[in-house]
């Protein structure tokens, strides 16, 4: 139990949050006849749980004797009364109070009887009478029995512990029952039901499910800004776990090999195979590299794995930035955002290197790093052992993108065409072998499959998308050339590379102003391709997870169905995902003084964060 937001979860008196169960079981059998749940003291409806288990057991067993024991909590006048009048006898132990305690005063030491005790103390019973307070008429005073046991330590413990500790229990008068050794002994095997009761808390009621499904997790009365920083802490809590980790296994690596260490990893800790590799290797890495500040920073929770791995993979390499310049990146920036920007432009000596290198073999810094990185291309396409055949790959910046930008376009094509077959198998009266209504739609993991299998293999009836790889440059009117050239994303390209795609593309020159509201094209929902160039070139990608370009889609700030123009001060760039948690869970866009819209954290509230409705279905994404 982890939350006072579940269903029926309260303190007790031990000042512990749970379920606390009213439990009756048999004596004999030990199955649980009766219970309920209640919140606070014992007292709470225990006269009507007596009640509804006599009358049970009742319809059990007519002819059988009822005899009903209890711990204190439960004793109360009220509860006795009820007990006689069904005609059952009880054993309820007694709480110490002043009016018990003068009862036990008044026993003379010769009625205390011997009973058997442990080797290293020794136990007395007796027996007195509890007598209630004068009660309001028509109903006079009770008086039950008061079956007493008081023991102490012999021996060498003696001295520590004199005294006589007492405990009482309260049973009927009638002539039938127990003597007070008797009383006693049955009073003290309640234990058994005690253990019922520990066992439910323990089993079956701790886990439990709850209308509130986060209550369970201690998490259902937080709000969302609560949540949120427990979400950033603990993220900071496991990067410094991360860094003790890669400590620890850079050390076994310097003793043992990283081999050694991933094999013992995979063994010891079921990590698979691929994970323990990499990760050794990468804590192997930064150990034989001395790279023992990024470790720290790891340590500390500033810096993430994933950016450790950026830094052990980068920081090496010639012209590279140093740990310490990778460090002041990642403690700003994600780890992906990194990688892009690797280069150490800002170190004057490095940049002379460069430019020395570059005149020397008559190569651009950026060219030069797409040589490197086309050095390190790689496709492997094996079969699995299910059958089913694995691709993977690696490409230089350029081709890769140049292949997404297929690959994406590819795809839109193939979602529209199932889309188109969907509508026209929907059509009413449409009864043909081809109504795929009911089929369910593929996933976009699957249209990719699809999309890059038909641009490899493509069939006759495969049409491909033209694709266009957008290059960025400013015209400095002074100079009268052409400066900074990029990709859409921020990546940085040649004068050689600009020179070499400027002679077979399309150029588009425009002249932007400050909030970007040219190409606007009124009421056509769907942006067009200009358009969607004119984003790429604005927003570099998703607006909320920087996505690259080719994976998003045109979004209207104002919605389409209220009015809003498809022009590119009411367009923003999402990718599906995004653009479909938008619309599930009502987030905003705002747009800064440059024109450059971002998307917003989420704010649900926090019956949204909760309780949602599991039978409801999503909202689904809007067009855009």
């Amino acid at each position: 139990m982890r939350s006072d937001a579940k269903h029926g979860a309260a303190y007790g008196h031990g000042g512990r949050l749970g379920y606390h169960p009213l439990v009756a079981s048999r004596d004999d059998t030990g199955e649980i006849v009766h219970s309920r749940m209640r919140k606070g003291s014992s007292q709470r409806g225990h006269v009507r749980l007596f009640a509804e288990t006599v009358n049970r057991m009742r319809r059990l067993a007519p002819d059988a004797a009822l005899r009903v024991r209890a711990d204190a909590g439960f004793l109360s006048w009220g509860l006795i009364d009820k007990l006689d009048a069904l005609d059952a006898r009880f054993v309820i132990a007694v709480d110490s109070n002043p009016a018990v305690d003068r009862a036990i005063a008044a026993v003379d030491d010769a009625d205390w009887t011997q009973i058997g005790c442990t080797d290293d103390g020794e136990a007395q019973v007796a027996e007195t009478t509890l007598t209630s307070a004068r009660r309001p008429n028509p109903k006079p005073s009770r008086t039950v029995r008061l079956a007493v046991r008081r023991t102490r330590l012999v021996g060498a413990q003696a001295d520590l512990f004199p005294d006589w500790r007492h405990h009482a229990c309260a049973a009927d008068i009638d002539a039938r029952a127990l003597d007070a050794k008797a009383a006693d002994a049955a009073c003290r095997s309640h234990a058994r039901v005690e253990l019922a009761t520990a066992d439910l808390k323990a089993g079956g009621l701790a886990h439990s499910p709850s209308a509130g499904f986060t209550a369970d997790a201690g998490l259902g009365a937080s709000s969302y800004g609560e949540l949120r920083d427990r979400m950033v802490d603990l993220v900071t809590e496991r990067n410094r776990i991360e860094g003790e980790y890669l400590a620890v296994v850079g050390e076994l690596t310097a003793l043992h090999g990283a081999q050694s260490v991933a094999y013992e990893l995979r063994e010891l800790t079921r990590m698979n195979a691929s994970q323990a590799r990499s990760e050794s290797r990468l804590a192997h890495s930064l150990a034989t590299q001395a790279m023992s500040d990024t470790v720290e920073a790891l340590r500390a929770g500033q810096i993430h794995m994933s950016h450790a791995k950026v830094i052990a993979r980068e920081a090496p390499k010639q012209h590279r930035r140093s740990e310490e310049s990778f460090l002041g990146l990642c403690r700003a920036y994600p780890s992906d955002t990194v990688a892009r920007h690797t280069l150490a432009y800002e170190s004057q000596q490095v940049y002379a290197d460069l430019a020395a290198e570059s005149a020397a073999k008559n190569l651009d810094p950026v060219d030069a790093e797409l040589a490197l990185q086309r050095h390190k291309r790689k496709v492997s396409l094996r079969c699995g052992d299910d059958g089913m055949w694995d691709l993977r790959g690696r490409f230089d910046f350029l081709a890769g993108r140049r292949l997404n930008l297929a690959l994406q376009a590819e795809v839109r094509s193939q979602r529209q065409h199932g889309e188109h077959r969907a509508d026209h198998a929907s059509r009413p009266g449409d009864d043909s072998e081809a109504n795929t209504g009911d089929m369910p739609q593929p996933t976009t993991a699957q249209l990719t499959a699809d999309a890059l299998a038909q641009l490899v293999c493509g069939t006759a009836n495969s049409r491909r998308s033209g694709t266009s790889l957008l290059i960025i440059a400013d015209y400095d009117a002074t100079s009268d050339r052409l400066a900074n050239p990029r990709l859409d994303d921020g990546t940085p390209l040649s004068a050689q590379l600009l020179a070499e795609h400027a002679v077979d593309a399309n150029v588009l020159p425009a002249v932007f102003k400050a909030d970007w509201n040219e190409l606007a094209l009124g009421r056509t929902r769907n942006a067009s391709d200009a358009q969607r160039l004119v984003l790429a070139a604005r927003d570099g990608g998703c607006i909320g997870c920087e996505l690259t370009s080719e994976h998003t889609e045109g979004h209207h700030i104002d919605r389409y169905e209220t009015g809003g123009l498809t022009e590119i001060p009411n367009l923003a760039s999402l990718c599906r995902p995004c653009h479909k948690d938008l619309h599930q869970h009502g987030r905003q866009i705002e747009t800064s003084p440059d024109g450059r819209p971002r998307l917003q954290p989420p704010e649900p509230t926090d019956n949204a964060l909760r309780s949602p409705d599991p039978g409801k279905e999503p909202t689904a994404a809007q067009g855009p």
